[in-house]
């Protein structure tokens, strides 16, 4: 029984996580092990941008190859409104199981929910990110087409202001003429 209640004290201390706020070195915050990823993920939603970061060190140096921290750190890269929303990475992670199988350990119908929505959510924000470079990359097109025919008007004004400063001379050069040509008749009528 001393044995048993010793072993049951280790492995409720084994399960707290320890994360410390760097601002305050003397605040610990802790985060027991969630009994599913639910609750997990509700927890996150509660800490600050320095605290996952913590959280994302201390599941890679758990194991990276560890079925429950993979998911961990993909519920940790899929928080919207952070520092550390990574759609790509929480996807990535997400490929490599597959939760309609029990290869890695039996999970409960809510956890299998929760990942197969997010995967659905993944999917949805890849999805617009990807519209969205398109788009970019559309306007980018436009802008430079646009830049180009400015640049081709541009051109186009430097041509034709030259080309009234070269009528502006040539009408003085034409009224020169007349000028001569009334003098010459002029001249010519003229009774001496």
């Amino acid at each position: 029984m001393k044995y048993l209640l010793i072993t049951l004290t280790l492995f409720c201390l084994t399960a707290c996580q320890h994360i410390s706020s760097p601002n305050k070195e003397t605040e610990i915050i802790q985060i027991i092990t969630p009994t599913n990823y639910g609750q997990y993920y509700l927890g996150l939603k509660k800490l600050s941008n320095e605290q996952l970061l913590t959280e994302i060190h201390q599941q890679k140096r758990l194991n990276s190859e560890e079925f429950d921290s993979n998911i961990k750190l993909l519920m940790i890269h899929s928080l919207p409104n952070s520092s550390i929303h990574n759609p790509y990475t929480a996807k990535t992670i997400l490929n490599k199981y597959q939760f309609d199988n029990s290869q890695y350990f039996e999970m409960n119908n809510s956890d299998i929910a929760l990942l197969t929505v997010l995967r659905d959510q993944l999917n949805q924000q890849i999805l617009l990110f990807q519209k969205l470079i398109g788009q970019d990359l559309v306007n980018d097109r436009n802008i430079a087409q646009l830049a180009q025919q400015t640049n081709t008007i541009n051109q186009l004004n430097v041509q034709l202001s030259s080309l009234n400063e070269q009528l502006s001379l040539l009408k003085l050069q034409l009224q020169q003429l007349k000028t001569i040509e009334l003098n010459i008749n002029n001249h010519g009528t003229d009774p001496q």
